[in-house]
């Protein structure tokens, strides 16, 4: 694998044409070399891969570069990495999404009264849409694999409750509305109690209260699969 600060835009591509072109002997070669790799990709997401600190990666380019590897490996491999994307990716992009948002340690108990706008154009949302596109595609090839635990922490994270605001980029906003129909394909109950929670004021669990939260009449796609 390239050099752990290496990771060129082709890396993601030539990964999935690997897996999904080669015969399962070669891809069977294949998946020690990625083992190999995966600590050094991970350590790509914002930290290091043994410490919890925000401190070790802080370019942006390497980051998205890194989720769209991770998210190919997911999607062409996911009964080898679906599971290790969401335990293991994913604690570590809701970390680097609460830093670069500006959000407290518990994403999940943060009081807030506002979406907060993303300006698509600026590193907050390219990191964003680059998250939201890796998570739905493993999200989609995991379907009701998924593990509840997991569904339920992406689903009520709120940076990605705010993709779904009227108020938000519309690309930002068709982004979100897809990664939550996929979690929906996954568990329609627990996507409909978040979005019940996103579109009425207290009527759900407390740390999913979120009052000015104006849903975008897109969701109507993810409402038509939960009800």
């Amino acid at each position: 694998p390239p050099p752990p600060r290496e990771l060129p835009p082709t890396t993601a591509s030539e990964t999935a044409a690997c897996l999904v072109g080669s015969e399962m002997g070669i891809r069977d070669r294949l998946y020690p070399v990625l083992d190999r790799a995966w600590p050094l990709v991970l350590a790509r997401l914002g930290e290091s891969a043994t410490s919890a600190r925000l401190a070790s990666e802080a370019d942006a380019n390497v980051w998205m570069h890194a989720t769209a590897l991770v998210g190919v490996l997911g999607t062409y491999a996911p009964d080898v990495y679906g599971k290790r994307v969401l335990e293991q990716a994913w604690p570590r992009w809701a970390r680097l999404l609460s830093a670069l948002f500006a959000l407290g340690p518990a994403p999940g108990t943060l009081a807030v009264d506002r979406p907060r706008r993303v300006d698509v154009h600026a590193t907050q949302g390219h990191v964003l849409l680059a998250i939201l596109c890796a998570l739905r595609r493993v999200v989609e090839r995991l379907g009701p694999q998924m593990r509840s635990d997991a569904l339920w922490d992406v689903a009520t994270h709120h940076v990605l409750l705010d993709t779904l605001d009227a108020r938000q980029p519309a690309a930002l906003t068709a982004a979100g509305v897809a990664l939550y129909r996929a979690l929906a394909q996954s568990d329609a109950n627990a996507v409909w109690v978040v979005l019940r929670a996103a579109a009425s004021a207290g009527a759900a669990p407390e740390h999913l209260y979120r009052p000015l939260l104006r849903l975008s009449p897109a969701v109507g796609g993810v409402w038509g699969a939960v009800r």
